[in-house]
């Protein structure tokens, strides 16, 4: 993932047709299974986590 390229994605104010994100979503789910993706994700909310732990003990 381009870390930069998504952080410019969350910051724009780019408005897609709910048409557009669904045939986003399943050309993404086509590319990549749903499983590999869900790993993914609760690899990066475990980082979340303790960075945010680390974050609460100072």
């Amino acid at each position: 993932m381009n870390r930069s390229r998504f952080i410019q994605g969350l910051k724009s104010d780019i408005q897609l047709s709910e048409k557009e994100r669904r045939r986003i979503i399943r050309n993404s789910i086509k590319k990549y299974p749903w499983k590999l993706k869900c790993t993914v994700a609760m690899e990066e909310f475990a980082e979340l986590q303790g960075v945010r732990g680390k974050e609460q003990r100072r």
